[in-house]
C-alpha cells in the first residue's frame, strides 16, 4: 500500500492443490482493501459444506503506527467477518467482500436524521453521482475535526479523508486520504459503513470495494451528517449496534 504501509494483495487463478496458475501473469496489483488498516486476513477453515461461504477476518491496524495508536489498555482489534466471492466485472474477475449476514442481528434503534455520539453504528446511503460533483458523509464531526467519506463524480473516485479526524499527531504518516476507483451502478454509489469507536469499515457497491481505516476523534460528542457540492445532500439510515457479547 505504498512505501510506508503494508497491505494485502490477491491473485485470481487456478490452484490444483500444489501449484497456482494466475489467469493473467501481468495483472497489476489487486488490493483486498484500499484503506490503511486491514491486514493479515485469515480465512476460516471447516465451514460446513451446507453453509458454503468463504469467510475472512482481518487485523485492523498497520505496522507503520501499530505500536503508537492512542488506545488503552490494548491496541488493535479484528475486523468484521467478511464473506468473500468472485464476480465477473468489465475489468475481469474480481474479489467482492460483504459483512456476514449475521451482522444484521446487532442492529438496534434506527435513525434517519442527524445524530451525535453514535458509538457503534451501521450506516447505509446511496450517492446520486449525476446530481453533484462531490457528495458523501462526514463522521466524527466536531469543532475543527471530521472524517469524510466522499465520492468525486468526475474522476469516479471513492475516498476516505482522515487528515482532520481528531488525534493525528501520534505518527507523522497517520493523516491520509485513501482512494479507490469505482464506477457508479445506474448512476448510484451504494455505501454500507460501520463505525465502532475508532474503526471505520466501508463496503461500496455490494462489496466491489472496501476501505478500513482508524480515526480517533478528540471528543465523545460529535455529529454525523451528509454533504453535497452542487446538489442535494444524500439521506442516510443509521442503526445503533449492540455489543456482540450480548448476542445469545
Amino acid at each position: 500500500q505504498g512505501p510506508k504501509f503494508v497491505g494485502m494483495q490477491y491473485f485470481v487463478g487456478q490452484f490444483d492443490g500444489t501449484d497456482f496458475t494466475s489467469d493473467d501473469p501481468k495483472q497489476p496489483a489487486l488490493y483486498l482493501d484500499h484503506g490503511k488498516d486491514f491486514y493479515a486476513g485469515i480465512v476460516y477453515n471447516n465451514i460446513p459444506k451446507e453453509d458454503g461461504r468463504t469467510i475472512m477476518i482481518g487485523w485492523v491496524n498497520n505496522w507503520t503506527y501499530g505500536n503508537q495508536i492512542p488506545t488503552s489498555l490494548w491496541r488493535s482489534a479484528m475486523s468484521l467477518p467478511r464473506s468473500l466471492s468472485l464476480k465477473e466485472t468489465e475489468n475481469g474477475v474480481r474479489l467482492f467482500q460483504t459483512p456476514i449476514a449475521e451482522v444484521t442481528n446487532l442492529r438496534g434503534e434506527m435513525i434517519t436524521d442527524s445524530i451525535s455520539s453514535a458509538g457503534s453504528a451501521e450506516i447505509e446511503l446511496e450517492l446520486d453521482t449525476q446530481q453533484s460533483e462531490e457528495l458523501g458523509i462526514k463522521l466524527f464531526k466536531g469543532e475543527g475535526e471530521e472524517t469524510i467519506i466522499g465520492y468525486r463524480a468526475k474522476d469516479q473516485i471513492l475516498f476516505l479523508d482522515r487528515t482532520k479526524s481528531g488525534n493525528i499527531s501520534f505518527n507523522p504518516d497517520f493523516a491520509s486520504i485513501e482512494e479507490v476507483s469505482l464506477k457508479p451502478v445506474n448512476g448510484k454509489i451504494k455505501l454500507r459503513i460501520f463505525i465502532d469507536q475508532s474503526i471505520i469499515e466501508i463496503f461500496a457497491n455490494d462489496g466491489e470495494a472496501t476501505i478500513a481505516d482508524y480515526a480517533f476523534p478528540e471528543k465523545s460528542d460529535y455529529k454525523i451528517e451528509t454533504y453535497s457540492k452542487g446538489g442535494k445532500a444524500p439521506v442516510f439510515k443509521l442503526w445503533k449496534l449492540k455489543s456482540v457479547w450480548q448476542i445469545d
